[in-house]
């Protein structure tokens, strides 16, 4: 603690209500206050350290002065913050969820920067712009990452510091025209994020993240939940390098990964990324040959007793067909789903059955062998009494 904050818990004053005069001599014999008596009990009380707080030191007017003997005795005895290495200024270790193993910091809360989710891919560049020019068209959005640039195709890439930087360069550059060109901006895809299947109901974000950093610097982590909020079984991880997806999609792939005390390992599969935020503009379909022919006719419901009518309907009997077989397969799978479930918590329950009953035995056995040691020292006692006679 800084010296101004212990200067202030040295001179601080009493309350107003409490009498902390001396008390009278009598007969001679100075008196001590409860105040002015010396602290019991410090054979049990540790050293202070360089960073314990003041509050952990005996006060004059602390409420551990009314306390019984007993209760200031177990006070002593228990480990403060500055014998633990921490103090109030240190964010307090916990536990990692995924490893149980002791003061492991948890993973730092916000938003990280320069990650995959800020890189942009820009098109349509002008053949003459270099790297110079690239850096300065988007260097008022933010501060800028790596930058990748070929002239050769006209296009490059570029990461922004944050998500919303990013999205601020992307409204504003996006059909903006640069030397003459129309460049194009959007969001470049991420190369390095894999899905995750089979997550039980009680896994979060940050528990995701913390399983799956054992194969890289995990970028995001995000269990995909309903519109009620519930978790659909299914994540999506985003790592820092592509060869650390590269890993977990093959370790996961030739081993069963399992995230919980439940035996059910997750299934780890490369991201299919779409673009669902800005679809396809019109200014980004090709305008050629068969764009116009395709563009002959205007929205209409088909005409009936028409040929257009006859293969509409085909083309639905078709999409009919499709949904049948996948509505019979979803069928077919959750049976099996559930029937899995029953055998493994019947399968469960049998081993502990078994590992209670081996317990057992073991506890069994090793009661005979203290009974049978209990009985050879008294026949040796006994045998050494007998030849004392």
């Amino acid at each position: 603690m800084p010296e101004g904050e212990n200067s202030q818990v040295a001179n601080a004053q009493p309350p107003a209500q409490a009498n902390t005069a001396p008390a009278p001599a009598l007969n001679g014999v100075k008196c001590e206050t409860p105040a002015q008596k010396p602290a019991q009990n410090t054979e049990a009380k540790a050293a202070p350290g360089p960073n314990q707080p003041a509050d952990s030191k005996p006060h004059p007017y602390s409420h551990a002065q009314n306390q019984k003997p007993n209760q200031r005795a177990v006070q002593n005895n228990r480990p403060n913050q500055a014998q633990n290495g921490q103090n109030r200024n240190q964010p307090m270790k916990r536990f990692n969820p995924v490893g149980g193993h002791k003061n492991q910091p948890e993973a730092p809360v916000g938003e990280k920067k320069f990650t995959g989710r800020c890189r942009l891919f820009v098109g349509n560049l002008p053949a003459d712009i270099n790297e110079k020019e690239f850096r300065e068209l988007f260097a008022r959005f933010g501060d800028l990452g790596e930058i990748f640039l070929n002239t050769q195709r006209s296009f490059g890439f570029v990461k922004l510091d944050t998500r919303l930087n990013a999205e601020h360069a992307k409204q504003e550059l996006d059909g903006h025209t640069f030397k003459g060109r129309c460049i194009r901006v959007r969001f470049a895809s991420h190369g390095a994020a894999v899905r995750v299947k089979n997550l039980s109901p009680y896994v979060s974000n940050e528990y995701l993240e913390q399983a799956f950093s054992m194969f890289g610097r995990v970028e995001r982590a995000v269990v995909i939940v309903d519109d009620k909020g519930r978790s659909i079984g299914e994540g999506i991880v985003e790592f820092e390098r592509k060869p650390s997806a590269t890993q977990c999609i093959n370790k996961c792939t030739e081993n069963c990964f399992v995230l919980t005390s439940y035996p059910k390992p997750v299934i780890v599969e490369p991201l299919e990324q779409k673009d669902d935020e800005d679809g396809l503009p019109e200014k980004s379909i090709n305008k050629n040959q068969q764009f116009y022919a395709d563009r002959e006719s205007v929205p209409h419901f088909a005409a009936n007793n028409s040929l257009e009518l006859e293969m509409a309907l085909k083309w639905r009997d078709l999409y009919e067909l499709e949904k049948q077989i996948k509505e019979e397969g979803l069928k077919k799978v959750q049976e099996a789903r559930e029937q899995l479930e029953h055998d493994i918590e019947f399968r469960l329950i049998d081993y502990k059955e078994q590992k209670i009953k081996e317990d057992l035995r073991a506890k069994q056995e090793e009661l005979l062998r203290i009974e049978d040691m209990r009985k050879n020292e008294f026949q040796r006692r006994k045998d050494m009494d007998g030849a004392g006679k």
